[in-house]
């Protein structure tokens, strides 16, 4: 029993994971499975960043090599 409801427990935190919780789906009879739709979805997204900034007196290129830089 006390095994079973753990379970749930981390079956239930993996869900609500707020990263992994969109890459999961919970049949009818309660198991987890990956939602592979979800997973093809962000895969267009790989290797792609959306960079913010609150100075606009930079260009896209200087704003792109400033977060660049920072990576070395």
């Amino acid at each position: 029993q006390e095994a079973n409801e753990a379970h749930h427990k981390k079956a239930c935190a993996l869900r609500a994971h707020p990263t992994y919780g969109k890459y999961v789906r919970q049949l009818k009879d309660g198991t987890l499975r990956l939602h592979k739709q979800a997973v093809r979805d962000a895969s267009k997204y790989d290797g792609k960043y959306l960079i913010r900034t609150s100075d606009d007196t930079l260009s896209i290129e200087d704003v792109a090599l400033g977060y660049k830089q920072l990576l070395e």
